[in-house]
């Protein structure tokens, strides 16, 4: 891991009206972790994700990667420099085949304009003979190989989900968002999850992940970053934080705790 952060959270705060969804929020992010961002329900974890992929604004503060200020920048851009992510409610284009929505996902990768590819250049044709062999590499990464020419809504929810990890992972990401991937997941399939994950991170993809489910955050995450009420109350290793007391308060109420 190098020293430096590869994302960089400062002081992030994001207001909606009246409503403080983020408070002042200090993340930062290593090269090589898996980091999960866990809380209960409405504490500000997708807000986050979504300004770190430029779907929403910050009302203050800053986002850096790569020692780059990337708050503000279009979505577009943000993943073309490297940072890729999936959602917690699936968003596949259900009436394509499985291997065009990976091949939607090289796009952000290639170079070719629109005359390109209408007079079809040999450099256009080139860069669709690269990108397909990607697409299908990475299909069989996640086990889809042989779904390619398939309906994707025909896909079921597991195979779904891996499907949108390959779409993410054929944006090049040097960091992939990964909102609740366990979400509606049964147990099997939560358990081949955790091997792609880890898989994931060995070719060199580093991992910020939203997640309920606390056996997958404790399995694999070597940090563990709380949020309630849009602060964050704790941060660091899996075992501190899950005995910390103000996260047991969040989760279980006081007199729990």
């Amino acid at each position: 891991m190098s020293a430096a952060p590869l994302l960089d959270i400062r002081r992030l705060t994001v207001r909606f009206g009246g409503l403080t969804a983020v408070a002042d929020l200090d993340l930062d992010v290593r090269e090589g972790e898996i980091v999960g961002l866990i809380g209960p329900n409405g504490a500000g974890k997708t807000t986050a994700f979504n300004v770190i992929s430029g779907l929403e604004t910050a009302t203050a503060g800053e986002v850096r990667f790569r020692g780059r200020r990337i708050s503000g920048l279009q979505p577009h851009r943000i993943t073309a420099l490297g940072i890729g992510r999936t959602f917690q409610n699936i968003r596949l284009f259900g009436a394509l085949s499985v291997l065009d929505n990976v091949l939607i996902g090289e796009h952000v990768r290639t170079s070719g304009g629109l005359l390109d590819v209408l007079v079809r250049v040999r450099r256009e044709r080139e860069e669709e003979r690269v990108a397909a062999a990607r697409a299908r590499e990475l299909l069989d990464f996640v086990g889809l190989g042989h779904r390619g020419p398939e309906r994707a809504g025909s896909l079921p929810f597991g195979e779904q989900r891996r499907l949108e990890l390959a779409r993410a992972l054929a944006t090049g990401p040097a960091l992939l968002l990964l909102d609740e991937p366990a979400a509606g997941a049964n147990p099997t399939e939560r358990a081949t999850l955790v091997t792609y994950i880890r898989r994931i991170r060995e070719r060199g993809v580093t991992i910020l992940l939203i997640e309920h489910d606390m056996k997958v955050v404790m399995g694999i995450c070597e940090r563990v970053a709380v949020l309630n009420f849009g602060r964050r109350i704790a941060f660091g290793p899996p075992e501190a934080v899950a005995a910390d007391r103000a996260v047991v308060e969040a989760y279980l109420g006081a007199e729990a705790s």
